[in-house]
């Protein structure tokens, strides 16, 4: 539970010593005799001194207080939840023997019998399987406490008595709080904290501060997803940022303090850059230094800072987005800014303000790289997909200081592919009598020209233009028919576990040789099969479908036999439901008819202009 203290040098002055701070010993207050338990109840005991983080060398105390909640797991031997992960809201603590209790209400009852314990702090992390996730904003409100994160497990040694440690109920009143629950965990902060204060005479801005911006270099992550694994305890980080902004509830001005909470950072010789704002909107310019601490789980950088002199006012790029390509809302943009610049207000992730607009805000200091900045790396973040910009997208170049400048973009579809890049080639498309040959190829070598993941099986392709699909029938006594085939990459723009509707559309068109009796019969679908996947051949009746790892979703309609790579005029579409990123799109052609008693000929379809959205 303990922080331990860490300076920060030049520019940022040492902080000699740590007054006591936030003392909520006023929180501890005896419970009312006439309130009584509810049925049900579980009243839980930690031993931590009533403190939910301490410095004690400093004096430095914040203690569980009215209204703080975690959430308590308990597991079987066999790893199964005992209940449902439940809530523990803070009810009071004591200061002669140093405990804090919690009241809670469990979905089911406990057998006698040991069980292993975790918890974690806010209450609001997502507890799923095995697995505990949280989200440290990168927009903070300068309180202690506010963005905390703890987690915590028992051992054998310290929660499992000769008796068990299963849950009792209490059903008599908050005079005897009996029985008490220990079972036997003390949190673990895994977050670090920065106490910043401002000194007496040191805001030469003159005016109270109402957000400050704090920039780490771009290797140091500062927040991001946490997530845990119980079974070992081990934390990872992922969608991190390297930038917070605190927007105090009350503006700050000299004498006082805020806390930023923070992923344990690798500093380094990493450079930190802070920027003020006051009430009216002015921006301070900035402070950097590369002299830091090294910023360690349960740890606190002490800071003093002054505030440099307003350099002018922030100038915001509104960004309305047009999502209907790619089907459903998006709810966060992100764009990589210049080299050494970044953006506020969400800090290189931006959320829709109430008129559905990502406002990026951008410093004084740094609106000259933003002005004419062209950039194609954008991504279009959605409930269930992250789709990166094809095109580049160009800041303007006549933005002003403190004004508001207006883009408006669109996303791309979740998945397209027009075979703009695609080369002359020819692989088995169109083959002489008994051309069987069904083998598979990756299409993204350079002498196909697409993108990682397409494959095919008796493909050709018209260089810019569009791809074709062959299959071929020949008869003699009976029919032997050769199915080509054509597979996408895997719909990875879609988030891991997403599972949504999507709708596939695209152009196509066929075409033929040899009899005239046989014509283009095809399918539309999609496989989960990875790598290359081959064409099949076969002999049967003249009209037998014979698909093969292929989930077919639709019949291709009326292919037509006058087509060519350059002429690709039909259009149809199709909808696969519970689709998921490992997904791939297939087509499969075949010949259909009946031609003379000794004939052949290749059938061919082209396609062109394929687009997926996502169906709401």
């Amino acid at each position: 539970m303990k922080f331990y203290l860490k300076i920060l040098f030049p520019l940022i002055a040492i902080v000699g010593a740590i007054s006591c701070v936030e003392d909520r010993s006023e929180d501890a207050v005896t419970p009312s005799d006439s309130v009584e338990a509810v049925a049900g109840e579980v009243r839980l005991v930690l031993s931590e001194q009533g403190s939910r983080a301490a410095l004690a060398a400093d004096g430095v105390n914040h203690l569980w207080q009215v209204g703080d909640r975690f959430t308590l797991i308990a597991r079987n031997a066999d790893g199964s939840d005992a209940f449902k992960p439940c809530n523990f809201t803070y009810w009071v603590s004591t200061t002669t023997a140093g405990r804090s209790f919690f009241r809670g209400i469990p979905n089911q009852t406990m057998a006698d019998g040991n069980y292993t314990y975790y918890a974690v702090y806010p209450h609001t992390a997502s507890v799923s399987g095995n697995t505990i996730s949280y989200t440290l904003p990168a927009v903070q409100d300068g309180k202690y406490g506010s963005c905390d994160f703890m987690v915590a497990k028992s051992t054998a040694a310290n929660s499992a008595a000769a008796s068990g440690n299963a849950l009792k109920t209490c059903d008599n009143s908050y005079e005897t709080p009996e029985p008490l629950n220990d079972v036997g965990i003390t949190f673990s902060h895994k977050l670090h904290a920065l106490r910043i204060t401002i000194p007496e005479g040191r805001n030469l801005m003159n005016v109270p501060i109402k957000k400050v911006y704090i920039n780490m270099s771009s290797n140091v992550a500062m927040v991001g997803d946490i997530t845990v694994d119980m079974s070992t305890m081990a934390l990872t980080y992922t969608n991190t940022a390297n930038a917070v902004a605190v927007e105090f509830p009350t503006a700050k001005n000299v004498g006082d303090e805020f806390w930023v909470m923070t992923l344990p950072m690798n500093v380094g010789n990493a450079r930190v850059d802070l920027r003020f704002e006051d009430e009216q909107g002015n921006i301070s310019s900035p402070i950097s230094t590369t002299a830091f601490a090294a910023c360690e789980a349960g740890h606190i950088t002490p800071m003093t800072v002054t505030v440099p002199q307003s350099a002018g006012k922030m100038t915001y790029f509104d960004f309305t987005v047009d999502h209907t390509k790619l089907g459903e809302p998006v709810t966060h943009l992100h764009i990589t800014p210049p080299s050494g610049c970044y953006y506020v207000h969400g800090i290189g992730s931006v959320t829709p303000d109430a008129n559905g607009k990502f406002s990026f805000g951008v410093f004084p200091d740094q609106l000259p790289s933003f002005k004419g900045y062209s950039t194609s790396a954008i991504k279009y973040e959605s409930a269930h997909a992250i789709v990166p910009e094809k095109v580049s997208r160009t800041f303007s170049s006549s933005a002003t200081q403190g004004n508001h400048v207006a883009h408006a973009v669109a996303t791309p579809y979740l998945f397209e592919e027009d075979f703009s890049t695609i080369k002359d080639y020819s692989r088995d498309d169109k083959t002489g009598a008994q051309g069987t040959t069904v083998t598979a190829y990756d299409l993204s070598a350079a002498t196909y020209g697409l993108s990682s993941g397409w494959s095919g099986a008796r493909t050709g392709g018209g260089a810019g233009a569009s791809i074709r699909v062959g299959s071929r029938v020949d008869r003699v006594w009976g029919y032997t028919h050769t199915y080509g085939r054509l597979d996408s990459p895997k719909l990875s723009n879609l988030k891991n576990g997403a599972s949504v509707k999507v709708q596939v559309s695209f152009n196509y068109s066929g075409g033929r040789d040899g009899d005239s009796g046989y014509s283009p019969r095809a399918v539309c679908g999609y496989t989960q099969i990875d790598g290359l996947i081959k064409g099949k051949t076969g002999s049967f009746s003249s009209d037998e479908d014979a698909w093969e790892n292929i989930e077919v979703s639709s019949y291709i309609p009326s292919i037509s036999t006058d087509g060519s790579y350059t002429s690709v005029t039909q259009s149809t579409s199709y909808e696969i439901n519970n689709c998921q990123n490992t997904y791939r799109l297939s087509w499969m052609i075949r010949g259909t008819g009946e031609g003379g008693f000794i004939s052949n000929g290749n059938q061919w379809m082209f396609i062109d202009n394929i687009k997926v959205s996502i169906v709401q």
